[in-house]
């Protein structure tokens, strides 16, 4: 299922579902994976694609899967660490500066943050970077 928010400004964001973790049958991935794929060959109207990942486990299969896609496309990707509540600030700081360089070496146009939902760090950097897409054109 892909479930629409539409914005006081009539632009809409698309949560798309993830799997990395969920625990479903094979097949049910497969349909995911068909509905995903569908939804961003589709899309013409896409800004961005922002993908959230666990900052304790960044840039799996299914990451590389989504950046491969913007790269394919010329779509900006915005990296949403999450969780980052969960790690020391030090491995924090290394896990971060990490994923910027392989993102970067890869996607020119991509970015990457930390955030915690938890205590609500990294929101605004979240926000101002959907405001840019979505205010664009």
């Amino acid at each position: 299922m892909i479930n629409f928010f539409e914005l006081s400004n009539g632009a809409r964001l698309a949560d798309l579902p993830g799997y990395g973790f969920a625990k479903v049958p094979e097949h049910e991935r497969r349909r995911w994976q068909h509905l995903i794929d569908h939804y961003l060959t589709q899309r013409q109207t896409l800004a961005g694609l922002v993908i959230v990942m666990d900052a304790r486990r960044p840039l799996l299969d299914y990451d590389w899967q989504m950046l491969r896609w913007c790269r394919e496309t010329g779509l900006p990707a915005h990296i949403v660490l999450n969780k980052s509540d969960k790690l020391k600030r030090g491995i924090l700081t290394k896990t971060l500066k990490k994923a910027q360089q392989e993102v970067n070496d890869y996607l020119s146009n991509a970015t990457v943050q930390t955030l915690s939902a938890m205590k609500g760090t990294g929101l605004e950097q979240l926000q101002q970077r959907l405001d840019e897409w979505l205010t664009e054109g």
